[in-house]
């Protein structure tokens, strides 16, 4: 094992303390996960891009990915066999080795209510008994959220069904159904291991600092007041069990004020969805009518939005779907939508008063300026309210209590191919207050039925984007390209990960001034 090269790294990350917790995993903590959480699965940081090895999952905490060919993938192509990558372990005293009864507790933990990670939909669709599961969970902890020892109870008397360890090296996850991204979804950072010291600790819990086991490169050595996190490394750590992370730094510093990585202007991949709207249709809320949700979509006009915001994101341009182009999931060219012309509306707010929650960044000022414009054009009285990144996640993910009707946000994509279910599911099935839930439950159960043919996928998933769009379930705003870090401060050779929005992997870091010779750059 080599030594870490002498430097400390640091990056820009809001932190809450209980996104550390893997099974909230949360995009905020995506840096932290990074370097401290190995998953089943996951994804390379490559120099180009646009290569099919920086889109295709590999093995990670598994030793190779499932398929017919090894026999991990049966012939129902629904139940997949994992096998262990051996020398993988906690770091713990004695080091302890990772076994598939850990990577099922870390399965068990995403279905807490309290962790509510940003993945957590698109994984009880598809494996077997799990959301069913998630619900006893709720059940089982209803008023006592916050006792460890009922949440460990629970789990210890109760198991997902589609989730069980055959021994300690080999376990087995069925799906409800044959799924082309499986292995996107089983690399998931909420579904990752975890030891038995977590459950100490309620699943999201706000103490998790003190009972994190790390897998990865680094482990916490420590929280910051300011929101900021220490890592520094984990001794239990074996590079050559790992095919995707390097350890070039002593230590490394995650905090709101760190220095910024500038950002290329373009990246050739595929783009992402910098801004869209999700109106909250929850009772007694004005948009739960849906004449008044259809005029807010036909007054904002993406164009303005688009023209408002150039300075602030260059290479946007005005979306008039949710899945951005460049994706598989994108339907272009395909049938048309049918859209309303945009800033043409009909009908009028008539003094109707909204209340539109934006990110604190000076870039979702600009487009919330420029949507409370729209609005107001047509008799709406907007009340734009500006909130911290924990409180933002938790309206996106959780079930968060700030009274609001729009919500102004960003997603992209965890994975880059079979991605429709990752923009059109993640949006549409949000925990509270979401527009036509039983409507599109059917959509897209019906769309996530015909996944073994890709012309019927299509159609169905755009049967899925019409409905969002005709219902407003979602305003696509902006459609751009991701930003890739270009420098980092204090260190060389960036590679861009599409699973961390494009974001500088910092797990494929070096310190400055001790570039490998046989890597290429970015």
């Amino acid at each position: 094992m080599t030594a870490p090269r002498t430097g400390d790294l640091h990056l820009p990350a809001p932190l809450a303390p209980g996104d550390l917790d893997p099974a909230r995993a949360r995009p905020a903590a995506d840096l932290v996960h990074r370097l401290t959480t190995r998953t089943l699965f996951g994804y390379r940081a490559e120099p180009d891009q646009r290569g099919w090895r920086a889109v295709e999952p590999i093995g990670d905490l598994a030793s190779a990915v499932p398929s017919t060919y090894n026999a991990g993938l049966g012939t129902s192509l629904r139940s997949y066999v994992v096998h262990l990558r051996p020398g993988v372990r906690w770091d713990t005293e004695p080091p302890r080795r990772v076994t598939s009864h850990d990577v099922v507790r870390g399965f068990a933990r995403a279905c807490s209510p309290t962790a509510r990670p940003a993945g957590i939909e698109l994984l009880l669709s598809a494996v077997l008994g799990m959301r069913a599961y998630a619900e006893r969970y709720a059940e089982a902890v209803a008023g006592h959220e916050d006792d460890a020892a009922r949440h460990r109870a629970f789990r210890e008397g109760d198991s997902i069904p589609g989730v069980f360890a055959l021994d300690d090296e080999s376990l087995v996850v069925e799906l409800e159904r044959p799924s082309q991204d499986a292995i996107d979804l089983l690399a998931l950072t909420c579904v990752a291991p975890a030891p038995v010291e977590h459950d100490d600790v309620v699943p999201g819990g706000e103490d998790f600092a003190r009972h994190a086991r790390a897998t990865g490169p680094y482990r916490i050595a420590g929280l910051d007041p300011d929101g900021g996190v220490r890592l520094e490394p984990n001794p239990a750590w074996d590079p050559d069990t790992d095919p995707l992370r390097e350890r070039a730094f002593d230590a490394v510093t995650l905090r709101p004020g760190a220095p910024a990585p500038e950002p290329a202007p373009r990246v050739e991949v595929a783009e992402v969805l910098p801004a869209c709207l999700l109106p909250h249709a929850g009772e007694g809320r004005p948009l739960a009518d849906p004449a008044l949700r259809r005029l807010v979509a036909s007054a904002v006009d993406p164009g303005l939005v688009a023209e408002a915001v150039a300075g602030h994101l260059p290479g946007v341009a005005p979306a008039r779907r949710v899945v951005p182009p460049g994706n598989s999931g994108n339907q272009d060219p395909g049938p048309p939508l049918d859209l309303p012309a945009p800033g043409s509306p009909v009908g009028s707010g008539e003094g109707t008063a909204l209340v539109l929650v934006r990110p604190d960044t000076a870039e979702a000022a600009a487009v919330a300026e420029a949507v409370a414009g729209c609005l107001s054009g047509v008799g709406f009285r907007v009340e734009v309210r500006a909130v911290g990144p924990a409180e933002h996640a938790e309206l996106l993910h959780g079930d968060g209590g700030a009274e609001h009707d729009l919500l102004l946000t960003g997603w992209a994509a965890r994975w880059r191919h079979h991605n429709y279910r990752a923009y059109l599911q993640a949006l549409l099935v949000r925990p509270a207050g979401r527009v036509d839930g039983p409507v599109f439950d059917v959509l897209i159960d019906r769309a996530l039925g015909v996944d073994s043919d890709p012309h019927a996928t299509r159609a169905a998933w755009a049967a899925v984007e019409q409905e969002a769009i005709t219902r407003a379930a979602v305003v696509p705003l902006l459609h751009g390209p991701p930003w890739a870090a270009r420098a980092v401060p204090g260190a060389e050779r960036v590679m861009p990960l599409y699973s961390l929005g494009m974001a500088a992997d910092p797990a494929a870091l070096e310190p400055a001034g001790s570039r490998s010779t046989d890597r290429v750059p970015v």
